[in-house]
């Protein structure tokens, strides 16, 4: 029985890191693209009288940025074995069709297939598949 009660613990324990650090990424994410809209929306209207203070917006993004990045980190370093190897797989998966796609998207815009870019259009494909191979990881463990 102690046995068992010492498990649990560990369980609700480890729940518990994985959702502090779930809402940290959350929060860090949530700002990050706060601070991304500001930036946008202050340089097209010309919020700022001054190029410094519009730069000053970009340098905060970017700041907010590596915040969700360390967030990250620190969320993968305090998963389980499985759970890190499903992020990492997906991750990895998300890198590769990332690289390949920008690459062929690359060509598409050069030879004229597509002329209205988006750098959105990458982040999308990037996000998107890296939650389907989180979503396919968790699927293919249980």
């Amino acid at each position: 029985n102690r046995r068992m009660d010492k498990i649990t613990a560990a369980t609700g324990a480890y729940e518990a890191r994985t959702a502090k650090h779930g809402i940290k990424i959350i929060i860090w994410s949530l700002a990050w693209a706060g601070s991304m809209i500001f930036a946008d929306m202050a340089a097209a209207y010309q919020w700022f009288p001054s190029e410094w203070m519009t730069l000053l917006s970009i340098a905060a993004n970017f700041g907010t940025g590596v915040g969700v990045v360390l967030a990250y980190m620190k969320f993968l370093k305090d998963q389980d074995e499985l759970q890190r190897s499903i992020q990492l797989n997906a991750l990895g998966l998300a890198v590769g069709v990332g690289l390949v796609g920008g690459f062929t998207y690359s060509l598409l815009v050069t030879t004229g297939y597509i002329v209205d870019e988006e750098v959105t259009d990458m982040i999308l494909l990037i996000l998107g598949t890296y939650m389907a191979g989180v979503a396919v990881g968790q699927i293919r463990y249980r």
